[in-house]
């Protein structure tokens, strides 16, 4: 399994328009399609089922919405470029899918679904010697099938977008990414690649420009260290325990 970081935009103003303009867009839909020609084109279409009168009907539909369109996809892309806030944190899919190289199994399935119904439509009255050897004849070429299907190399695919993608679709967040419970400070604690620079956290920031999760500035001294995507203070942290920073000083004082 893996776990996938739930993200709201913290552009608060694209988001809200992003919003009223989907509203206006629907309004002028609702007044579209309950028009008397919107539904004179469903009945022509309804007759015809052709491209061009399905075109038509979808046209009349979306008459006027032209310019809203057009906003929503401006606002959508500067959503997409701008912060985010981690909002909740689940598991999902395994982002690695072992795909067949090169060749389409699809026809393989289909002739094993084919026997898996025969199988189970075998008329249980027959003989019992009939009755078993047409059982045994249907489960050895469904094996066949398997054995052909599973010698075909695999090779390895990264299913990430997709997951984060149908994440996204099925719930109400503003996005959705995969994130690495084992990478801190851009290193993998098991010594495999590290996934955009840190495990997320539930109140924590998705940077897709940096393509990085980390934790909100904790101090305005503070600066990011772009390698690890960690705050790092002005004056370098001594040695020893009771450290503490004050923003005030700009300086690390002892309790």
């Amino acid at each position: 399994m893996a776990n996938y970081a739930y993200l709201t935009s913290l552009d608060l103003t694209a988001t809200s328009k992003l919003d009223a303009s989907q509203k206006k867009i629907n309004n002028i839909r609702d007044i579209n399609t309950n028009s008397e020609e919107f539904i004179d084109l469903c009945i022509k279409h309804f007759r015809a089922r052709t491209e061009d009168s399905y075109n038509a009907k979808k046209l009349k539909e979306n008459e006027g919405t032209e310019d809203l369109v057009s906003e929503i996809n401006l606002l959508q892309k500067n959503i997409s470029n701008s912060l985010y806030k981690v909002t909740e944190i689940k598991l999902g899919e395994e982002e690695i899918e072992h795909i067949p190289n090169g060749k389409d199994v699809s026809d393989l399935e289909a002739k094993k679904i084919t026997l898996e119904q025969e199988l189970s439509n075998l008329n249980r009255n027959l003989p019992f010697e009939e009755y078993y050897e047409q059982r045994n004849l249907i489960v050895d070429n469904i094996s066949e099938i398997v054995k052909e299907r599973n010698s075909i190399s695999k090779i390895k695919t990264d299913m990430t977008h997709q997951f984060e993608e149908y994440y996204k679709r099925t719930t109400n967040s503003d996005a959705v990414k995969r994130t690495s419970y084992n990478t801190s400070g851009n290193v993998h604690l098991l010594d495999r690649s590290p996934f955009r620079k840190n495990y997320a956290q539930i109140g924590g920031i998705y940077d897709p420009k940096r393509d990085a999760f980390y934790k909100p500035q904790p101090y305005p001294s503070w600066t990011l260290n772009e390698s690890t995507c960690l705050w790092a203070a002005p004056l370098e942290k001594p040695a020893g325990s009771g450290w503490n920073w004050s923003e005030e000083t700009l300086t690390w004082e002892q309790k």
